[in-house]
């Protein structure tokens, strides 16, 4: 009884941990790609349509 319950609060700690680490990995991810784009807009010559390029 004990161990079992033990055991789910712990996996449910590992859960939680596992989301947070994700959540900060994307939001990090995201202010990078946000300075590429800040810096390839810099350089660039010509206006740039966005819809008119895929990018990935």
């Amino acid at each position: 009884g004990r161990d079992e319950a033990d055991r789910g609060r712990h996996e449910a700690d590992q859960g939680e941990r596992y989301e947070a680490d994700r959540g900060r990995h994307e939001a990090d991810r995201g202010r990078h790609e946000a300075e590429l784009w800040n810096e390839d807009i810099r350089y660039m010559r010509f206006p740039m349509v966005p819809n008119s390029v895929s990018l990935g």
